[in-house]
């Protein structure tokens, strides 16, 4: 218990320090950038997926004809 009594200790004075509370909000910015990214390349990358296997069915069906 105080391992984790030590580490709110820390957080608490990290949070009161106006520079180390600039670095969690870009901390958090940042992460909420990541998290954007992380959904768009998602949706980017099926997209992507279903466009290369259109094509795949289609030059396979032009060959087989």
């Amino acid at each position: 218990m105080t391992g984790f009594r030590e580490f709110i200790k820390t957080l608490r004075s990290l949070f009161n320090d106006s520079t180390a509370a600039s670095t969690i909000e870009y901390a958090m910015i940042l992460g909420f950038i990541v998290l954007l990214m992380f959904i768009a390349l998602t949706g980017l990358a099926t997209e992507v997926t279903q466009l290369w296997n259109d094509i795949s069915t289609k030059a396979a069906n032009a060959a087989g004809q």
